[in-house]
This record gives structure tokens, C-alpha cells and sequence, in this order.
């Protein structure tokens, strides 16, 4: 009689052993909750959602990053792989500067302190690597107005064939913002101070320059814009060879 009681309660603890060891095993393959959102960025520095997948194995791509013009019709970049020091911050994190996400009243937030990466704490920098093509710095611009302090000194001209009332600046050097406004109404952009002659060209296609829809020689312009559809803000010199530091104010009064 004991025998077969011993028998039988190893053989439950086996059946226990096992279903507690399947269970484990479904749970080392997901990864995250299916349905999850989080927060990612493209290259660009655009931001973006990935959704976790139906059985949790992963996530799905950053959207809307673009990965390829041609596909795509606007400025291609690969999308952000998900590394670790690039990932932004998930939905859990708290709210504020630094956690990865654009609030309102940030101007950028890439979640990290980097200097030249043309986001500097949650502010929006002047200089960064690249910021000379497009497609520039993104800039979030809510409806407090907003001082963007740049230099051209050390920028490239890679901004061939743009025009103003027949000034190209072609010989000088280019900065470059993509402007993300989020209301509709018009974008004043004023140029507060330079230390050289400005222009200053608005196009809604990065790389499009017959996409250019406004341009001022003056140290005004102003553009109607549409929420969350982004502008690409080049300033440049008025003539030859003009170079060096800017500020700019950028006001949003949305529309009725």
C-alpha cells in the first residue's frame, strides 16, 4: 500500500515539476504586454509609438519614421532600433524635462543631456552635428512664444538652389529647424538679433526646395501653419559670405 502511494504522489510532483516548468517557459518568451505602448524616436529625432505585438514576443517598428524616400515621398531615415541610451522612456515614466517625451512647453526632450545634439536639457539648441542639412533640429513649438539662439559660422552651404526676391546666399552658410507647431494659425518667425545680413526661407518638404512656400530678406516672416504638420526653417545669409550668431523668436497665434 505504500508503495503505490509513494508512487502515485511522485508522480503528481512530476506533473507539478512540469506544468510549473511549461509555465516558465511561456513566460520567458514575452517580452512585453501585448498591446503596450511605448515611446521611440527616429533618427530624425521625430518622435514615435511602437505597440507590443499580439503574443508579446516584441515590439512592432517606430511609427511614422520613414525608411525609404522613394516609398515614402518625404525625407527618408531609419528608425530607432530600440538600443538601450536610445530608447525614450516608456509610459510609466513621470512626467517633465528629461523623460523622453515632448510636453507642452518643451521645445525638444531626448531624454538625455548630451551637449551638440541640438537638445540641451528641453530646450532646443543652436549648433548641433548636422544641423546645417536637413533636416535640421526639430523644434516643438507650442503657443508660448519661443527664443531659438543658433550660429551659421561653422555650418555648411548645403542649401543650393533656394531663392529670395533673387538673392540665393548660395556662398553662406545654412542653418537648418524643423518646426513641429502644435495649433493651427500663423508662425511668426522674427529674427531679434544677428551679427550678419539674414534671409530666411520656409518650405513644407525638407528636401523638396519647389516646396518652399515663403521667404523674407526683412526680419520678419510669417507662415500659416497646420498642427502637428512640421516646417523646415532655413536661415541663411543675404548675400555672400554672411556668417555668424542669430536669435530668432517664434510665436504661434492660433487660428479661430
Amino acid at each position: 500500500m505504500k508503495t503505490p502511494l509513494k508512487l502515485l504522489l511522485a508522480a503528481l510532483g512530476i506533473a507539478i515539476v512540469v506544468a510549473c516548468s511549461s509555465g516558465g517557459a511561456e513566460g520567458s518568451q514575452t517580452t512585453c504586454e501585448p498591446g503596450a505602448e511605448i515611446y521611440c524616436r527616429c533618427e530624425n529625432l521625430d518622435e514615435g509609438s511602437q505597440l507590443c505585438k499580439d503574443d508579446g514576443s516584441g515590439y512592432e517598428r517606430c511609427e511614422p519614421c520613414f525608411d525609404d524616400y522613394d516609398q515614402d515621398g518625404d525625407y527618408g531615415f531609419p528608425e530607432d532600433d530600440g538600443s538601450p541610451g536610445r530608447r525614450d522612456a516608456g509610459p510609466d515614466a513621470e512626467s517633465g524635462c528629461g523623460n523622453g517625451v515632448v510636453d507642452e512647453g518643451e521645445s525638444c526632450d531626448d531624454g538625455n543631456g548630451v551637449e551638440g545634439d541640438g537638445c540641451d536639457a528641453c530646450v532646443a539648441g543652436g549648433n548641433p552635428l548636422g544641423g546645417s542639412v536637413c533636416p535640421g533640429v526639430t523644434v516643438h513649438l507650442w503657443t508660448e512664444p519661443f527664443q531659438l539662439r543658433g550660429s551659421s559660422q561653422d555650418a555648411s552651404t548645403a542649401h543650393t538652389g533656394i531663392e529670395c526676391n533673387g538673392v540665393t546666399g548660395e556662398s553662406s552658410p545654412d542653418r537648418v529647424y524643423g518646426i513641429v507647431p502644435h495649433a493651427t494659425g500663423t508662425l511668426r518667425i522674427t529674427v531679434e538679433s544677428a551679427a550678419f545680413e539674414t534671409a530666411l526661407y520656409a518650405r513644407t518638404r525638407c528636401d523638396d526646395v519647389g516646396s518652399q512656400t515663403a521667404c523674407s530678406l526683412e526680419d520678419t516672416l510669417d507662415l500659416e501653419v497646420t498642427a502637428n504638420e512640421p516646417v523646415y526653417l532655413t536661415v541663411d545669409g543675404n548675400g555672400p559670405s554672411q556668417r555668424g550668431a542669430f536669435e530668432l523668436r517664434l510665436a504661434l497665434v492660433p487660428g479661430n
